[in-house]
């Protein structure tokens, strides 16, 4: 956030804001009343609209809303229920509904007090200086690297399916469709399209 912060400053500034909570202006006067709309608050409005995910969790523990989509792994009882969260080693399993709403928690608490941490804390110029916040080469590289983690699970969970990801809604994954996951019953039973193609070429010869 502080080497974002280097660069969103001079936006902020040309949509007419100069003055700091901390008592200085941009022009290099001194502001004893900068009002809400400062550099600190308009961060400070972003985190705190950034930081609705809690909402996310309300939906989710149908507090505040339906739910969310639960189902199981055939596509045969989906429908949208609310969840309790799962606190404990459970809640890494992909496929337990219960870790998105703990997530949707544990996420927001989180950014709050990192945004609180981040709004009363400033960067010291020999670590600006040492890490490089100034060089746009060095935000956009730590971005793909913070984000790259999240990408991974979620194309891992698209590939072998998770909760978040009922096939009602998004189809099969892949592995179900390479594994042949729904065709079983109808191997057994001798309905797949393999199976009726070698019938019908047996009864032309």
């Amino acid at each position: 956030m502080w080497r974002q912060g280097m660069f969103v400053i001079p936006f902020m500034t040309r949509l007419g804001i100069t003055n700091s909570w901390g008592g200085w202006s941009i022009t290099g006067g001194t502001i004893t009343n900068p009002g809400i709309w400062s550099y600190e608050g308009v961060a400070g409005a972003h985190i705190v609209v950034f930081r609705l995910v809690l909402l996310g969790s309300y939906l989710a523990l149908g507090l505040y809303g339906p739910g969310i989509w639960v189902s199981d792994p055939y596509g045969l009882t989906g429908r949208v229920q609310s969840v309790n969260p799962a606190w404990g080693v459970e809640g890494f399993d992909p496929f337990v509904p219960g870790g998105i709403a703990s997530h949707h928690i544990a996420a927001g608490t989180l950014g709050i007090l990192a945004g609180l941490f981040h709004l009363s804390v400033r960067p010291p110029q020999r670590l600006y200086k040492g890490l490089r916040m100034g060089n746009i080469e060095t935000v956009l590289s730590s971005s793909i690297a913070a984000v790259f983690f999240a990408a991974f699970v979620v194309a891992g969970t698209m590939w072998y399916g998770s909760a978040t990801t009922p096939i009602e809604l998004f189809g099969p994954t892949r592995y179900q469709w390479d594994q042949g996951y729904f065709q079983q019953e109808n191997i057994s039973k001798s309905w797949c399209w393999a199976s009726r193609k070698s019938k019908f070429i047996r009864s032309l010869v």
